[in-house]
């Protein structure tokens, strides 16, 4: 009998919607760290500078905003990882199914151990990523208030730092927002392919990048182990693992 010949599926990209979602809500959360700073600490600063014991009022005014906050992204952090992770699990389900129906596959999936724990794994790194965004700008606000305070009360130039930290901060959250929707859609794509038997896929490299890694170009079209992705700059490699990596795979299913 003649093997038939294996069918390789197409591209399964990230939901371009669900990052801009996801980066939408780390700025969102930026956005009331920075109205409580301006309200706590910018306006009275620059209001009362002549006050008495101004700098331990600072330090006061500082050390709650700081404390309020670290109790908030240990409340807001797992739910924004909870919202992203579940959306993510979905759309690349549903438009994995759909594929697989046209092509006359009749499948369902199931909630099963391993994908669950694949899951967990990127919850808990977006929830560590997503306070980090919020700890690092507090960090710079806290560094950005006492540097202003040594310069001689320079309000203005704190302000004008908070405006620059306000910059930093939504491009950390854009990098984070890109490399996590991919990053994620990679770990759904690779469990649910185990669970279908799927062990072989083709690297395919992303044209998005402003900067392409060579090796990865070169990589692109090259057949690999799922569960072991290539060899690539010292060290094995799947899609979309190394930072701000693009490239997807080619799922192949064997008849």
């Amino acid at each position: 009998m003649k093997q038939k010949k294996p069918i390789v599926l197409p591209l399964i990209p990230p939901s371009v919607r669900i990052q801009k979602e996801y980066e939408r809500m780390m700025m969102g959360m930026i956005d009331e760290i920075r109205a409580e700073v301006i309200r706590d600490i910018v306006k009275p600063f620059k209001n009362d500078l002549a006050m008495d014991g101004i700098t331990d009022w600072l330090s006061h005014v500082m050390d709650a905003v700081i404390n309020r906050w670290s109790y908030n992204l240990d409340r807001i952090a797992p739910e924004m990882a909870k919202v992203f992770v579940g959306k993510s699990k979905s759309n690349y389900e549903r438009r994995l199914l759909s594929i697989l129906r046209r092509r006359g596959f009749t499948v369902g999936f199931n909630h099963s151990q391993y994908v669950e724990e694949q899951m967990q794994v990127a919850l808990g790194e977006n929830i560590g990523l997503i306070k980090s965004v919020g700890e690092q700008y507090l960090d710079r606000v806290r560094l950005s208030v006492w540097q202003s305070v040594k310069g001689g009360y320079d309000v203005e130039g704190l302000i004008k730092r908070l405006r620059e930290i306000d910059g930093m901060s939504e491009r950390r959250a854009k990098i984070i927002a890109n490399d996590q929707t991919h990053k994620i859609n990679q770990a759904i794509e690779e469990a649910r392919a185990t669970e279908l038997g799927v062990t072989r896929a083709i690297w395919v490299h992303s044209s998005a990048s402003k900067e392409p890694r060579p090796s990865h170009v070169k990589a692109s079209g090259t057949e690999y182990e799922l569960q072991k992705g290539l060899y690539l700059d010292g060290e094995w490699l799947k899609p979309a693992q190394a930072i701000n990596c693009r490239c997807r795979p080619r799922l192949i299913i064997e008849l």
